[in-house]
């Protein structure tokens, strides 16, 4: 007789037998921040904003508002070269195209499925990635562009709830999909998160994952991870747990499967979506814990690719969602460009500071939980 929960005890052994001999999580932490804040200023501005947003995030040290600069600038630069082509619709049929053209270069499987979904409608790229990820970034830091409201004419115009059912788009852009339709909830600008969420169970049905190859696979999880991600505007305030029992009912009852198939930036991403919930009890988030701390190379201070690759610049993602699972801090809201004196003279052009409307996508704002997310249910 098969019994999948010893199957998952079975794999989890050797985890548990290495954890003894392990750092603490906070420990190895350390290390990894240690290796990229010692590697930071080399790394590509974008990779310093992702770096410096999700640090921030944790601690609300103020240090990091600088490293966020660099994301502030990537949005702002973003909309800057869209608005005059809002006015423009030849100009932007080009650079729609331009932006379709470059995909046709990846020969990666999820990057010719990417393809196939955009060359069919390619303004998907200018909504989803440009404006409204752009605007919704804007927002947090309480920041408005000069172009917005050509911007939002234009998204209500071109009726993105036809993208969010489509199961082709789905297998292909998953956790791009979550994000934008609580962005777009964020923005105001219509609620297609339920929609999204009913469309994706139906493309990824709890009992199949068998028959998932990796790369949707994969994609499976980076949906589910991203849902709750998205939920929280991205570690900045808690989620509830119960609209998204789903979920976390999902990871418990596959633990194995995913410390078997997953990534280590999937493992870390799984640990902080609990954590994210206040589940920080919940025995799983030790045990993915333990699983990223059997991936660092101790040498380098930090965890490679599948490849073994030690770049900092592509590793970036998977050490820094690993720094946060090893040491969570909890939640902190922002930056505010209007509360940050690093930001005081430096903001980009096409940009002011106005007072956002926020809708809080279904949660509750309010006193940032730093420090303590969760931790009082210990």
């Amino acid at each position: 007789m098969n019994h999948p929960w010893l199957a998952a005890i079975l794999l989890c052994a050797p985890l548990l037998h290495a954890a003894e001999a392990m750092p603490p999580p906070k420990q190895d932490a350390a290390l990894l921040r240690h290796t990229f804040e010692q590697a930071l200023q080399q790394l590509p501005p974008r990779k310093q904003g992702h770096y410096g947003l999700r640090l921030y995030r944790q601690t609300g040290e103020e240090v990091y508002g600088h490293w966020v600069l660099n994301d502030l600038e990537f949005h702002a630069q973003r909309l800057n070269r869209l608005f005059p082509l809002m006015s423009d619709p030849a100009g932007l049929a080009r650079h729609i195209e331009a932006r379709v053209e470059r995909y046709s270069h990846f020969k990666q499987p999820r990057g010719q499925l990417r393809y196939d979904t955009v060359r069919l409608q390619p303004e998907y790229l200018i909504l989803g990635f440009d404006l409204i990820a752009s605007l919704a970034r804007l927002q947090e830091y309480g920041l408005r562009h000069q172009g917005e409201d050509a911007f939002r004419r234009y998204i209500e115009a071109q009726q993105f709830e036809r993208f969010v059912t489509q199961p082709e788009m789905i297998q292909a852009w998953a956790a791009q999909l979550a994000n934008q339709v609580f962005w777009l909830k964020q923005l105001g600008q219509g609620d297609m998160t339920e929609l999204f969420i009913e469309a994706f169970r139906k493309v990824y049905p709890d009992d199949m994952d068998a028959a998932l190859d990796e790369l949707q696979y994969h994609n499976k999880l980076y949906g589910l991870t991203h849902i709750l991600f998205a939920s929280s505007q991205y570690y900045q305030y808690p989620v509830r747990p119960e609209p998204y029992r789903w979920i976390f009912d999902y990871f418990r009852a596959n633990e194995g499967e995913i410390l078997r198939r997953a990534k280590a930036d999937v493992l870390a991403e799984v640990g902080i979506a609990f954590l994210l919930a206040g589940l920080d009890s919940e025995p799983m988030v030790a045990r993915l814990q333990s699983a990223l701390q059997a991936t660092i190379d101790r040498d380098a201070g930090m965890i490679p690719s599948t490849t073994g690759s030690l770049d900092p610049v592509y590793g970036e993602h998977r050490n820094v969602l690993a720094i946060m699972l090893l040491d969570w801090q909890g939640m902190h809201p922002g930056p505010d460009a209007r509360q940050l004196r690093r930001w005081r003279g430096s903001l980009p052009e096409g940009v002011t500071i106005y007072q956002p409307h926020l809708d809080t996508v279904g949660i509750q704002q309010g006193t940032p939980l730093a420090k303590q997310s969760g931790r009082g249910a210990r």
